[in-house]
């Protein structure tokens, strides 16, 4: 075993001129960085921004103004004065909304007794998909019907009752 490792020892790291081994190598070229510190000598990488990059979402109409709601997937999410239009029965999920028409669902991290239908909230999030099968969501049969009926949801990072 120690053969093994004095034999492997050049080729993990090399030494200078006073025999102490050093890891890394003399091509500046293979920095990471590539010499670049501050970020802003780095151009952009090509292409539009990533979702989670772009500006939140601040108007819930935009979610029905759509043909393609699932293109929102993992945008962020900035709503105030949004309506609270059903709160399920577990106290995990609300819809919100303009009606129950234009309304989305909304997953809260944690509970929030005090929020009640038409009450209105400001939260934020991320948009997510709800996926094919709404049997996943631990939910009573009547509120896997209302998930049904959406593509996506918002998953709150926070929720607060609006001062508006």
């Amino acid at each position: 075993m120690l053969a093994a490792t004095t034999f492997l020892l050049p080729a993990c790291s090399r030494q200078d001129n006073n025999g102490s081994a050093q890891g890394g190598s003399d091509d500046p070229a293979s920095s990471v960085t590539g010499g670049a510190v501050d970020g802003a000598t780095v151009p952009q990488p090509p292409g539009s921004p990533m979702k989670y990059q772009q500006a939140p979402v601040t108007d819930i109409s935009a979610f029905f103004n759509t043909n393609n709601p699932t293109a929102f997937w993992s945008r962020s999410v900035d709503l105030a004065g949004v309506t609270v239009q059903q709160v399920f029965k577990d106290g995990h999920f609300i819809v919100v909304g303009s009606d129950k028409e234009h309304a989305l669902p909304v997953q809260m991290s944690e509970l929030h007794p005090e929020t009640k239908p038409g009450q209105k909230v400001d939260l934020t999030g991320v948009d997510d998909p709800t996926g094919h099968d709404k049997s996943q969501w631990n939910v009573r049969p009547e509120e896997q019907q209302i998930l049904a009926q959406h593509s996506i949801f918002i998953q709150a990072r926070s929720i607060k009752t609006s001062a508006q």
